[in-house]
Formats: C-alpha cells, sequence, structure tokens
C-alpha cells in the first residue's frame, strides 16, 4: 500500500461493539493517534435492537452508527464499505485518517 508513506495504522476489528461507549473510545484513539495516521475498522451490525450478549457486545451498532462516531471525532472518511463474503454476518468496514 504505498499511499501509507510510513505512516501508522491503526486496526481496529470487531472491537468497538465489546466496550460502553464507543463514541468515545474513537476520540480517545484520535487524540492518541500520529497526524495523517490511517485507522482501519470493523464492526458487526446487529439486526436486531439488543446487542449480540452471546458474543460479549455490550452494544448493538446498526447503519451508519459507526460514521456518525468517526465524524464527530473528526475522523475523515476516506472509504466505507458493506461488503461480506456469501451468508456473512452484516458488517460495516472504514478505512479514515486523522489530518
Amino acid at each position: 500500500m504505498s499511499f501509507l508513506n510510513n505512516s501508522e495504522l491503526i486496526l481496529c476489528y470487531h472491537v468497538l461493539e465489546h466496550v460502553s461507549r464507543p463514541d468515545e473510545t474513537l476520540k480517545l484513539i484520535y487524540k492518541n493517534m500520529q497526524k495523517n495516521a490511517f485507522l482501519h475498522l470493523e464492526v458487526p451490525i446487529e439486526l436486531d435492537l439488543l446487542p449480540n450478549l452471546e458474543a460479549g457486545h455490550l452494544i448493538a451498532l446498526f447503519p451508519q452508527d459507526v460514521a456518525k462516531f468517526l465524524a464527530d471525532a473528526n475522523f475523515d472518511i476516506l472509504m466505507m464499505t458493506n461488503h461480506t463474503c456469501i451468508d456473512g454476518h452484516l458488517i460495516e468496514r472504514y478505512l479514515c485518517r486523522k489530518s
């Protein structure tokens, strides 16, 4: 990935649903990142109003929740997708940058 140019890359896969305040968690991540660093994250999207307790989820994330949290934390969203493998669970995946 030549666009990284030795920049910091933070990976956060299936983490935010396990914290009580993903909005505040993303603000803390942003605060502690280097300028021009990248964040790549993926979260499951719930179909029910309740979180998946069997998977240890503390909160249920719905479509575009994370986009709002990222914007509120001042991240630049470079790319978003919700494509998954056939018969896979619903997800959202983001690539962001701290300007």
